[in-house]
């Protein structure tokens, strides 16, 4: 059986989504930071330090998939096919040079002191998010996470959901957004719709 094609156009409307999702959660975690989050009763004390929790896990998850479907999208926008994993580092390698230059390039337009380091830095400095923060508590003591701070990564997935808008749009696209196929034309003849 055959890998099914991921289009690329859906899986940037699922990154755009996932970011969405991901700054929601953020609110959570800042509204309960800030002491806004006041149980509604007694029997509802427990909830706000098991959201607090809950979305403490869950953005970080959340964010790395997004950049993931990004890069995915990219791929395919660029090249036709994407490479396969969740390693965000190893999907930015895979992208031609032309690619991952317009996107660093991208990324020097931002103010520097909000977020340092190129987009391929802070990738490589998430790499492995998405499968280490669903598995946090099986790592090693000694181990330092850095999902739980996610600007800078929300920063380099910005640039990436600006670079593929950017991007030319291919002649399958084209066919696609027009919603008329080549077999359409064919059916229909040259004067249809």
């Amino acid at each position: 059986m055959g890998r099914l094609r991921m289009d690329a156009n859906i899986a940037i409307a699922q990154a755009r989504g996932l970011r969405r999702v991901a700054a929601d959660l953020d609110r959570v975690l800042d509204d309960y930071l800030k002491g806004d989050r006041i149980p509604a009763d007694d029997n509802d004390a427990r909830f706000p330090a098991e959201e607090f929790l809950g979305s403490m896990l869950a953005a970080p998850v959340v964010r790395a998939l997004a950049a993931e479907l990004a890069l995915k999208a990219i791929s395919i926008k660029t090249t036709g096919d994407h490479k396969r994993g969740h390693d965000l580092l190893k999907l930015f390698d895979a992208l031609d040079q032309k690619t991952q230059l317009a996107i660093e390039q991208k990324r020097q337009g931002v103010v520097e002191r909000i977020v340092r380091g190129s987009v391929r830095s802070i990738l490589a400095k998430h790499k492995d998010d998405f499968t280490a923060s669903r598995y946090v508590g099986e790592l090693p003591p000694d181990s330092k996470p850095t999902f739980a701070y996610g600007v800078d990564l929300d920063v380099a997935l910005q640039d990436l959901i600006a670079v593929f808008e950017e991007l030319p749009t291919t002649a399958r696209e084209a066919r696609s957004a027009s919603g008329r196929t080549q077999v359409d034309r064919r059916r229909d003849g040259p004067l249809a719709g």
